[in-house]
C-alpha cells in the first residue's frame, strides 16, 4: 500500500510539473486530471472535449439578439406594472416616451428612454 501511495505522488507531481510547463493556449482549451480507479491509474487530458472552432460562425446563426429598443407599447405596459392607471402614450420621438395616467388619484406622467428594457428618466 504504501509503495503505492509513494507511485500516485510521484505521478501526480510528475503531471503537475507538465501542466506548468505547458503553453497558455493549451491551458486556455481545458484540463483534466483524474486520480484513482482499480489498479490506481494516473490520467491527464488537455484540450476542448471535440468542440472546434467554425470560422467565425456562431449560434445564433447570423440572427441578431439584441434587445430591441423601448417602443410605445412596452412603456406603456411598464407604466401599468408601475400601477399607473389609464395610462397613454402623450408625447414619443427618437429619444423619449411620455406617459401621463393616474396613481393613487392624482394624474402622474412617466418619461421612458428609448434604451433597451424602458429605463425611467422622470416621473412626476
Amino acid at each position: 500500500m504504501f509503495t503505492f501511495l509513494k507511485t500516485a505522488a510521484l505521478a501526480s507531481l510528475i503531471g503537475f510539473g507538465a501542466i506548468g510547463a505547458t503553453s497558455t493556449s493549451a491551458l486556455a482549451d481545458g484540463i483534466s486530471i483524474g486520480i484513482g480507479g482499480s489498479g490506481g491509474h494516473v490520467s491527464m487530458r488537455f484540450g476542448d472535449g471535440g468542440r472546434h472552432w467554425r470560422g467565425g460562425r456562431d449560434w445564433r446563426g447570423g440572427r441578431d439578439f439584441r434587445r430591441p429598443a423601448c417602443t410605445t407599447q412596452r412603456a406603456v405596459r411598464k407604466a401599468r406594472g408601475m400601477g399607473v392607471r389609464r395610462a397613454h402614450v402623450v408625447r414619443a420621438n427618437h429619444r423619449v416616451i411620455k406617459v401621463r395616467g393616474r396613481k393613487f388619484g392624482q394624474r402622474v406622467a412617466v418619461t421612458f428612454a428609448r434604451a433597451p428594457r424602458c429605463p425611467i428618466v422622470a416621473m412626476r
